[in-house]
């Protein structure tokens, strides 16, 4: 079995030069920082891609000591892929993948959900959020990815979690060849 480190890099590899989007190292280890705070007992990811995001999360969640993250993709090749890199990476134990339509798939998480980290079609986020909405903690945290360049197409998520949420945005200089700007807003349901 390889590391989880030797595996996380061999994945952003992979991501880069299958033009694979991807939260990259410092987006990464942000929310590895909030899931060490936070302690979740369950983590929801909607966006698998390959598992790059949910190798940094399984990993959070087994250096806490306990925690489950679903993880929701609608290309089963793409879900396999990321199984097979958390096997590897010897971190399946904490993860469940979904595949499917996540607006579909939200409505039937059992929560409460901790921690809910949006990387999806950018306008599927206010959809997914609101099936799931009834589900999450009255003290979760939710991470929107991609809020700079997915900015227009989640509009109504953005409006919604600002207006009733402590809000913030947190910008990132990226080396990623088709982003080299973006940014996360991260809010705070308490």
């Amino acid at each position: 079995m390889s590391t989880i480190e030797e595996v996380i890099n061999r994945v952003d590899r992979e991501c880069r030069e299958q033009r694979i989007p991807m939260l990259g190292q410092e987006r990464s280890e942000l929310i590895a920082r909030l899931i060490a705070e936070h302690r979740p007992a369950l983590v929801v990811e909607v966006g698998t891609a390959i598992g790059y995001s949910g190798l940094w999360i399984a990993q959070a969640l087994d250096k806490i000591g306990g925690g489950q993250l679903i993880t929701m993709d609608i290309d089963p090749d793409r879900s396999a892929e990321a199984g097979r890199n958390l096997d590897e990476a010897g971190l399946s134990h904490r993860v469940q993948r979904q595949i499917g339509d996540a607006r579909e798939l939200c409505k039937s998480v059992n929560g409460p959900v901790d921690f809910l980290i949006l990387d999806g079609g950018f306008d599927n986020y206010f959809s997914c959020f609101l099936a799931i909405k009834d589900s999450l903690a009255s003290n979760a945290v939710i991470v929107a990815d991609n809020v700079y360049i997915g900015e227009v197409e989640m509009k109504d998520y953005l409006d919604f979690v600002r207006a009733h949420y402590r809000c913030e945005t947190k910008w990132f200089d990226l080396d990623l060849e088709w982003s080299p700007k973006d940014a996360v807003e991260i809010s705070w349901l308490e």
